[in-house]
């Protein structure tokens, strides 16, 4: 958890700037998110067979903070959770942890951003046409270069693990379990079905590499380095 925690806040708190600390959008986000992945498996999964309510509420939690923070570890199995369960699961993985933090996912900022679009999509429905509605988040204007960045990078997650998706499918493997790898290695957690195995095909094995290595160094920043543009830049015109 303290690594999915945005690390220049370990710097606010070094100087004593705790009202920074706690202020944080990013870190009451990552409370709430993890918070409520608790909740939903709790309430999905109050008891798992052989296991007291106790036990059970024991490894929902373990469980959660692992998934919200990508730590990748678990102390029950993961394939005896119900699909609706890893559907949470899968659901906070593709979330994560903070910006600037070692935690995988799209990052918590990303998903405020997105939600403050949607309130302010809903807001302009009850404002005058001409009205201007400035987003916000954390008192600071969101500039458009934001707003962009974080959209592309959610289109590109989803194509990735649609595109990742289809390949398991057309082998014939469980849609929610190869779904769950997929996810789990795009967001750099680890944690496995049982999916992933040194019997899985040669193909699927380089699918689920290939995510890993997409999901540690940012989508964005390999289709940056993959861009030729990038490597050839403009040629400055002969004198």
């Amino acid at each position: 958890f303290l690594g999915a925690v945005p690390l220049i806040l370990y710097f606010h708190a070094y100087r004593g700037e705790w009202r920074k600390v706690w202020g944080d959008l990013e870190l009451r986000g990552l409370l709430a998110a993890t918070a409520g992945t608790i909740l939903l498996l709790s309430l999905i999964m109050p008891r798992q067979a052989g296991l007291t309510w106790a036990q059970t509420l024991a490894h929902n939690v373990i469980t959660a903070v692992s998934v919200q923070t990508t730590t990748g570890f678990a102390t029950f199995d993961v394939d005896a959770y119900s699909p609706a369960a890893k559907l949470v699961l899968m659901l906070s993985m593709g979330i994560g942890g903070g910006a600037g933090s070692t935690a995988g996912g799209i990052k918590i900022v990303r998903l405020l951003i997105l939600l403050r679009l949607a309130q302010l999509a809903v807001r302009r429905t009850a404002v005058a046409a001409h009205a201007v509605v400035t987003p916000r988040l954390g008192g600071r204007i969101l500039e458009s270069g934001d707003i962009v960045k974080a959209l592309l990078l959610l289109i590109l997650f989803g194509v990735v693990i649609l595109a990742s998706w289809i390949p398991f499918l057309a082998w014939g493997y469980d849609p929610i379990d190869s779904l769950f790898e997929i996810v789990s290695a795009v967001d750099t957690v680890g944690l496995s079905t049982g999916v992933t195995s040194m019997g899985m095909p040669g193909p699927l094995k380089a699918v689920l590499c290939a995510d890993r290595r997409r999901g540690r160094v940012e989508i964005r920043a390999l289709v940056i380095v993959l861009y030729p543009r990038t490597w050839l830049g403009n040629r400055m015109p002969s004198p």
